[in-house]
């Protein structure tokens, strides 16, 4: 099992990090250099050997057929007409007495130690499946200079991509992530929505990754989903951005779900929609 996350990665972030007079660490505004970019990719060389282990990948061709699936993924196929905005999640829920809702983070909402998310922490977080959505490096950051990322090597600055969804209803496009609830009106809430309000949200069903060899627990969930352009298909990930992304996975499959980090190499993919990240990594 790959558990180098803890070594080098913390330390080339940490190093990359300034600290605030509020005595935080940030890397917003922070250049990789190449020598670091260098180091991060050959860390995600060696997640990358991991293999999805044989009984996951049967559990998973197994929940294809499952009838929750199935009805969930054709109403996907009609997805635009249930995507809402984050203003229109404010309105549905603001009226009733229930103001919570669950997220299915799929990027790098899914480490929890990481100072992007600091300041959106969730009242639960359960690892989960969703299917009828394929992954997909294709968003950029509209302002990569205050993001907690840093900003590409200098020679590479066509690596910025973060992660994006793209809502297809077929059984055979999953992803797996985290379930974050949050309630509207709180701070962790407006962080949260101020971090991704490039995004709309789609509703999906999500399977508890910890029932999937046993009797599948479903949850009702919202997934990000925003607009890609042209331009974007000749940019690849960014450097720091998927490392993080990476070690989320790592530090939830160190917590008793195995194969986590396998299934997230292989079921993210860059631009064109065929190239798996464990495919790039390892061309690197």
């Amino acid at each position: 099992m790959f558990k180098f996350h803890y070594t080098l990665f913390s330390l080339l972030y940490f190093s990359l990090a300034a600290q605030t007079s509020q005595g935080e660490c940030t890397t917003k505004g922070k250049v990789l250099s190449n020598q670091e970019r260098c180091q991060l990719i050959c860390w995600q060389k060696k997640a990358a050997s991991v293999q999805v282990p044989y009984h996951v990948a049967q559990q998973l061709k197994h929940l294809q057929n499952n009838d929750t699936i199935h009805q969930d993924l054709e109403r996907l196929k009609n997805a635009d007409e249930h995507t809402i905005t984050w203003e229109q999640l404010e309105k549905k829920l603001s009226g009733g007495k229930n103001k919570k809702f669950c997220i299915f983070g799929f990027g790098s909402l899914i480490n929890t130690r990481n100072d992007m998310n600091k300041e959106c922490q969730p009242n639960i977080n359960i690892p989960g499946i969703a299917f009828g959505v394929k992954r997909i490096y294709s968003m950029t950051h509209p302002q990569p200079e205050h993001s907690c990322a840093g900003l590409p090597a200098h020679g590479h600055e066509y690596e910025e991509l973060r992660l994006d969804t793209q809502i297809t209803g077929n059984s055979t496009d999953y992803a797996n992530g985290i379930l974050l609830q949050f309630t509207i009106d709180t701070p962790h809430y407006k962080h949260l929505k101020q971090r991704e309000i490039k995004y709309n949200l789609v509703p999906i069903k999500v399977v508890d990754y910890r029932s999937l060899c046993g009797n599948p627990r479903f949850y009702n969930a919202y997934i990000l989903c925003g607009k890609r352009s042209a331009s974007e298909y000749s940019k690849k990930p960014h450097t720091m951005y998927n490392a993080i992304v990476i070690e989320g996975a790592q530090q939830i499959e160190n917590q008793g779900n195995a194969g986590f980090l396998s299934l997230l190499l292989d079921t993210t993919f860059l631009p064109d929609g065929t190239t798996s990240l464990r495919t790039w990594i390892m061309q690197q």
